[in-house]
């Protein structure tokens, strides 16, 4: 993969993004529950650092959120891949995560630091659903509704 060059950064938010992902690979972004919607959190460099899709989480507190982005970006650091659909049962004690796919029409919605970051819709990007009380993901008919519905970039039917 080629790489892009770094973007300017203009302010000390854009220094930590950049510093972040020099040292780590990665840098995190919260954002925390509105009007508009649940809280959520994304990783930023994880393609440019490991050719790795980004990370998203929703409907988790930001903390929550970002261990287990730090988890996953530990992972793809030693050379684990994750795809569409797949499942993992080592991140999270107990549960489940699954990966859907997020297409680039959530970008400018949702990831608009990524967007600053890459300077264009070309890179991927993950969203890491959980499961509910049961172990549901929420794809399976039987999730509960409050699980699936606060996930809801997770497309129709899938």
């Amino acid at each position: 993969m080629e790489k892009n060059p770094l973007p300017i950064a203009e302010d000390e938010s854009d220094r930590k993004l950049l510093s972040d992902i020099a040292r780590v690979g990665w840098h995190l972004v919260g954002i925390p529950n509105d009007d508009q919607g649940p809280s959520y959190v994304f990783s930023v460099g994880l393609y440019h650092s490991f050719d790795q899709p980004e990370i998203m989480i929703v409907g988790l507190n930001t903390g929550t959120g970002g261990h287990l982005i730090n988890a996953i970006g530990e992972q793809m650091q030693s050379g684990k891949r994750f795809g569409d659909l797949d499942i993992v049962d080592d991140l999270a004690e107990g549960f489940p995560l699954g990966f859907r796919v997020v297409t680039d029409e959530y970008y400018r919605s949702y990831l608009g630091y990524a967007l600053w970051f890459y300077e264009s819709l070309d890179f991927p990007v993950l969203q890491c659903v959980w499961p509910d009380k049961r172990s549901r993901l929420p794809w399976d008919s039987e999730c509960d509704e409050g699980c699936r519905t606060i996930q809801r970039l997770i497309p129709p039917g899938g």
